[in-house]
Order: C-alpha cells, then sequence, then structure tokens
C-alpha cells in the first residue's frame, strides 16, 4: 500500500467527541504556533483511545501507534516526512475534522528513507529523483505556490488527499508530503505508526 483514502470512517458523533477533546485545557493542550495536543498515554483513560483504535481497526492499519497528534492549523507546513524513528516507521493517518476552506494533502512519489525532514536546497540532492523535469505549473499554482518553484523540480506527485470530514487518508511515512496553500484553520488528527 502506498496511498489508501477511506471515505465516511468516523460518525458525526465520533468527530464531535473528539472536536471536544481538542479544545479542553487539559494536561495534553499546547499553544504555540498552532494548538495541539499529544502526549497520550497508552494506557489512560482520559483521552480518546477508544476512537483512535477504532480507527485503526476499520482503516486496517495493524502497526503500532507510537504518536498521535490533535491539531488545529492555520498555515502550511514545509515539505518534510514524519520519520523520527527511521526505518522502523510505517504509516502516517490523517484524520480530517474540520474545515474553513478546501484543504488537501500532497503526497509525492519521493520517499526519504532518514531521519525526519524538511525539504531544501541542501538535502534535496540526498533524495533519489528520477528526473529533473519542471514540476507541473498547474498542481504548483493551486497547491503549493508557497515554495519556490524550482525546488520542486524532480518531484513526481503520488496522491493528492482532498480533506473530507470524517474520511481518512493513510500513507507510508516515508513519502515527502505537505499541506496544500491554506489561508484559514482546519482540524485534525495525525497518528503515526511503527512496525
Amino acid at each position: 500500500m502506498t496511498v489508501q483514502i477511506h471515505d465516511r470512517v468516523l460518525s458525526q458523533k465520533g468527530i464531535n467527541h473528539l472536536l471536544n477533546f481538542l479544545h479542553k485545557k487539559d494536561r495534553y493542550y499546547q499553544e504555540g504556533q498552532f494548538v495541539r495536543k499529544q502526549g497520550f498515554e497508552w494506557g489512560k483513560n482520559d483521552w480518546p483511545h477508544k476512537i483512535i483504535t477504532g480507527i485503526l481497526r476499520k482503516v486496517g492499519v495493524d502497526s503500532n501507534p507510537y504518536s498521535i497528534m490533535m491539531i488545529d492549523l492555520d498555515h502550511q507546513l514545509g515539505i518534510h516526512t514524519d520519520t523520527i524513528l527511521e526505518e522502523r516507521c510505517d504509516k502516517n493517518i490523517i484524520v480530517p475534522l474540520e474545515l474553513t476552506e478546501p484543504a488537501a494533502t500532497v503526497i509525492f512519489k519521493n520517499k526519504w528513507f532518514g531521519k525526519s525532514m524538511n525539504l531544501n536546497y541542501s538535502n534535496k540532492q540526498d533524495i533519489s529523483l528520477n528526473h529533473d523535469k519542471p514540476f507541473d505549473k498547474q498542481i504548483y499554482e493551486k497547491y503549493l505556490k508557497n515554495f519556490e518553484y524550482n525546488l520542486l523540480s524532480g518531484f513526481e506527485i503520488e496522491k493528492i488527499y482532498n480533506w473530507s470530514v470524517g474520511s481518512v487518508c493513510v500513507f507510508d511515512s516515508q513519502h515527502l508530503h505537505t499541506n496544500s496553500y491554506i489561508s484559514k484553520y482546519k482540524k485534525a488528527i495525525y497518528i503515526w505508526t511503527i512496525n
């Protein structure tokens, strides 16, 4: 499996429960560049782990979660991987909870097998590129206009996941990816698993 999209995984009741939990100021709540909740302890019942395990079961992911983050994000992230544990990393899972404008995640065919990275001109040489053709201009204008166009030469799209509340996107952790250009907030759960 490279990228899988699963529609209508979460019910509105489950979504509402998760949104209420995201905004509750408890020991997991953090404010900074964006609001997030993380640091969940698997054996504790003070966070919705039953919903998370239900999502993993419904989408057929049997690798173990090592990190879960709930976010309220209002800016574009860099092109990156979430491979902090390198080869042990297995899947990235995105669960949209609320949108104020259309949102997407751009997942590239290009992969990175080292520790988590943010793409720049210096480390681009370490990524295997099958060609040095210019990046698709229409996709660039629609989704990635905050990046320098030349940085994307040689990159190819694996999938553009157009977010739908309650759906789930699962992809291999080694894929470089980023969220599309946004000007308003979006709320989601990110789950990272390991083998």
